[in-house]
């Protein structure tokens, strides 16, 4: 069973994927292209990054765990730097498994957007 609960660090297998209501990116907006996730410590403090393996692209966000979301302090991504933000995650759960991971973090006017579903579970 994966649970952000039981481990200093974790990795999922899965896709990000955004809502047609959404609509197409916002001027400064920033989408993550991942296949993959993953939770560790980091110097800073906890760090969710978001990655797509095949094409080395990568969203980062930094910042304090409290239970089941991070309160972001920092975010970046492959083709920007990482710089202060504010902004929060929240990992969504299926039967005791983590089903998705959602980050929104404002760095200036730029906003760091991340949607991550894992498969069907």
């Amino acid at each position: 069973m994966l649970s952000l609960m039981m481990a200093s660090a974790l990795a999922l297998s899965g896709r990000c994927s955004y809502p047609a209501s959404l609509g197409a990116p916002l001027m400064g907006e920033i989408r993550a292209l991942c296949d993959g996730v993953a939770v560790r410590d980091g110097d800073e403090g906890s760090v969710i990054e978001f990655a797509h393996r095949s094409t080395t692209q990568w969203m980062r966000f930094t910042g304090a765990l409290e239970g089941h979301r991070m309160i972001v302090r920092s975010a970046g991504s492959t083709h920007v730097a990482e710089r202060p933000a504010h902004g929060s995650c929240t990992f969504f759960y299926k039967e005791g498994r983590i089903s998705a991971v959602s980050c929104v973090a404002q760095a200036g006017a730029r906003s760091f957007v991340a949607n991550f579903v894992v498969p069907q579970i």
